[in-house]
């Protein structure tokens, strides 16, 4: 076949020529420069192949012309196999030029497309500057819109501090003022119940009273307030006055019963006044109550001497039996009364005993100590067992 093609003139051979005249051997310096050229040939063959792979990866062809080992000796001899079809040559021709008509016209409205894409482009991009610069412009809006929403927010919530401080103080200043009005009104009431010596309602408006005060010592600066406060003091500072007076006049062994009642209200008010009035009105009655014993046992008396330790004794022992008859309705239990007593009675039993040892120093008895001593503890276990767990005074 290619034999044939040679003859005619048309085909296309791979064969040298006849009579050529081989190159001339290139010196040894030539040969060692041509082998990086021949490295950098490869490496661009390589990346050819690899662009050709993906081409046809993307877009596939049956055309010879887009094969990658395009050999156009191969693409002649499948046109003219024989000899006899040299005679279609020029149907084969024009059938070509047809096809690179068309392969032209296709390049021409590629470049027609590609040129009317480039201006539809140019005219997406303004259209897509002209949004940015709109949406840009409403972003701006937006922001100053929610600026000024913010600036009214803030203003509506100081406006609503405001008004909530506002109702805070006026809250305030109503309970200041009821509170005022209350104190006003409980005050002149207990300076009636004072007067009028009834003692139980008294307890009751002074509890209050003392309780309304308190909420008036930050207002101290104001007059009003001031002078309001020293009446309360002055008012409790007299009924005080009077209700210890009442308890140094009336208290008795036996008391009858409208008195024992007036007392017993008269405590209320000394629980109200506090802690410190209460210790001071028991421990002056317990002197009181302690004078009789001071004077039996008096150690500065001849006839006084240890061996009255039984007598000593006996006489706390009576007067814890009476206390339930005369003053049980008078002192409240929380008061512990009997044991304050108690307590002042060892004191002084203690201190009478230390005159009674030092002016029988001489001429003390051995087994008489014992018997104190024994008769002492079993007082002091009686006592502990009587008062155990009662509050302190």
């Amino acid at each position: 076949m290619e034999a044939a093609a040679g003859q005619s003139g048309g085909m296309v051979s791979g064969a040298p020529k006849a009579g050529a005249t081989p190159h001339a051997t290139q010196p040894a310096e030539a040969s060692s420069k041509a082998e990086p050229r021949s490295y950098q040939a490869h490496n661009e063959r390589e990346r050819n192949s690899l662009v050709q792979q993906a081409i046809a990866e993307v877009l596939p062809s049956d055309d010879p012309f887009d094969e990658q080992n395009f050999d156009a000796t191969k693409l002649i001899n499948s046109y003219f196999p024989t000899e006899q079809s040299l005679q279609s040559a020029e149907a084969v021709t024009e059938r070509l030029a047809a096809q690179m008509g068309q392969i032209d016209q296709g390049i021409l409205q590629a470049v027609e497309r590609q040129s009317s894409a480039g201006e539809q482009a140019k005219a997406d991009l303004e259209l897509a500057n002209g949004s940015v610069s709109k949406l840009t412009e409403g972003l701006k809006r937006i922001a100053a819109k929610s600026a000024r929403t913010e600036a009214t927010v803030r203003n509506m919530c100081s406006d609503i501090q405001s008004l909530d401080f506002a109702k805070r103080n006026l809250t305030q200043t109503i309970t200041v003022l009821r509170r005022l009005n209350m104190l006003e009104s409980a005050l002149e009431q207990l300076e009636d119940m004072t007067k009028e010596r009834a003692y139980k309602e008294a307890a009751n408006l002074l509890e209050a009273v003392l309780q309304l005060a308190s909420n008036f010592e930050t207002f101290k600066a104001v007059p009003r307030i001031c002078e309001l406060l020293s009446s309360v003091r002055a008012v409790r500072s007299q009924l005080q006055a009077q209700v210890m007076e009442e308890f140094k006049l009336h208290i008795a062994p036996v008391l009858q019963a409208p008195v024992a009642a007036m007392l017993a209200e008269a405590a209320l008010v000394i629980t109200v006044l506090g802690p410190a009035v209460v210790t001071k009105l028991v421990y002056w009655f317990c002197a009181q109550e302690l004078v009789e014993y001071d004077n039996l046992f008096d150690p500065n008396k001849t006839q006084c001497t240890l061996d009255g330790v039984e007598r000593r004794y006996v006489w706390l022992r009576k007067w814890l039996r009476g206390y339930g008859s005369a003053y049980s309705g008078v002192f409240p239990d929380s008061w512990s009364t009997q044991r304050c007593l108690c307590e002042e009675f060892c004191v002084a039993t203690r201190r009478h005993f230390g005159a009674l040892l030092q002016k029988a120093s001489k001429e003390l008895d051995v087994r008489l100590l014992l018997h104190v001593i024994q008769r002492t503890l079993d007082l002091e276990k009686e006592l502990t067992a009587r008062f155990a767990g009662a509050p302190d005074v």
